[in-house]
């Protein structure tokens, strides 16, 4: 039987490196969905110098098993537990799609009218560039090549209608 390793490293969102191994991380934890987000967690001994380098919101978890990349997610929670006796904290991290449920469409009127067809693609990444447009909005989401779906779309979208949504309705 091969033996399974799990390692958990911590990267800011801005750069495509394994970072660094958290090597005092237990209680791992990763769940894949097809539908929603999927998770990660994990916990460190909150008197360890690798709980207190975690940043929400700043720094990506990248998991490997058996030196294999499975999963990038941003950290998006901690929480701190304290005894008498203990002092641990809680991590959890969400994958991009979590990130995108997070964000809110950011265009500077109340709705977007579409009124010309567009490439629904092209709309996605509108949608994620304008968002990350805005102060504090930059996950580090560029476009690769945009295939075309061949589906034009002219549509309503309502400002404040988180990204998520707004990508999942194109795909209706």
């Amino acid at each position: 039987i091969e033996s399974v390793f799990w390692d958990f490293y911590k990267t800011p969102w801005t750069l495509n490196s394994r970072g660094q191994l958290l090597t005092k991380a237990t209680s791992k934890s990763i769940t894949f969905s097809l539908l929603d987000p999927s998770t990660a967690s994990f916990t460190i001994d909150g008197g360890h110098p690798e709980a207190a380098s975690i940043d929400e919101l700043v720094d990506d978890i990248l998991i490997y098993r058996n030196n294999r990349f499975i999963y990038r997610g941003r950290v998006v929670a901690s929480a701190d537990e304290v005894s008498e006796t203990a002092h641990t904290v809680s991590f959890s991290a969400t994958d991009y799609k979590g990130l995108m449920y997070r964000r809110l469409l950011a265009f500077t009127v109340d709705t977007l009218t579409n009124n010309v067809p567009t490439e629904q693609a092209q709309l996605a990444w509108r949608f994620i560039n304008e968002a990350q447009g805005v102060i504090g909005g930059e996950m580090g989401i560029t476009v690769g090549a945009l295939l075309a779906t061949g589906v034009l779309r002219a549509d309503i979208w309502e400002q404040g209608m988180s990204i998520g949504e707004a990508i999942e309705e194109l795909s209706k």
